[in-house]
């Protein structure tokens, strides 16, 4: 075999196998009992959602999201109790790391804050910061929280106008976060390997590289 041919289909092998890692979707978890049809349809692209079940094992899922945020699992969450499987399941999550993010529109105080006594009210508002601190996100829209939940330590946002890639593989998908955070400059390291996708959106959405050191 020529030494050519050899290379061509190295590279081919390659390319084949960061497809088919690209294509790996992050599993979330969703904590509802009825089917969230409208945040599937949201995410579905992107993510494979599985429902809270109680034989679950932490492997199953990366994140977990909740749709509906109930007065009485708020005040209980953010004492640290559990009257319930799913709040106890999200307790232990919290304290293993997983990230979790809440849906704004799904949260029930929020429904009595022009007929609920101030300090009442206050009370929950208080409740929601304790969350916050305990690392939940409270997104505004269901098909936003995508750019929430995918924050990870690939990205480094230290810099406002510039994003500092960590890895050495830049993905299509990784890139697909920071465009939706509007981001249009990217630092790179200069042995960083780019895919053939990560290329095609790079030129598709003109997208700004920069090597380091440069």
């Amino acid at each position: 075999m020529e030494m050519n041919d050899l290379v061509d289909r190295l590279y081919e092998e390659i390319v084949k196998k960061l497809k088919n890692k690209e294509e790996i979707k992050t599993t979330v978890c969703v904590v509802s009992s009825p089917e969230e049809l409208e945040l599937e349809e949201a995410l579905k692209e992107q993510y494979n959602l599985v429902y809270f079940a109680e034989d679950m094992e932490d492997s199953e899922f990366e994140r977990i999201i909740i749709p509906r945020l109930s007065i009485k699992m708020l005040a209980n969450l953010a004492n640290g109790v559990s009257s319930t499987r799913e709040e106890e399941f999200i307790l232990t999550s919290l304290l293993k790391g997983k990230k979790i993010a809440v849906l704004r529109k799904g949260v029930e105080y929020y429904a009595y804050k022009q007929s609920s006594p101030a300090p009442l009210y206050k009370m929950y508002n208080e409740y929601e910061k304790k969350l916050e601190k305990f690392g939940i996100s409270f997104e505004a829209e269901g098909s936003n929280v995508h750019v929430e939940i995918e924050r990870d330590e690939e990205v480094d946002s230290s810099a406002k106008e510039i994003y500092f890639f960590k890895k050495r593989l830049i993905t299509e998908a990784s890139l697909q976060k920071l465009y939706l955070q509007n981001t249009k400059e990217i630092m790179i390291d200069k042995n960083s390997i780019i895919t053939p996708l990560a290329k095609d959106f790079i030129r598709t959405h003109h997208l700004k590289i920069i090597e380091s050191g440069k």
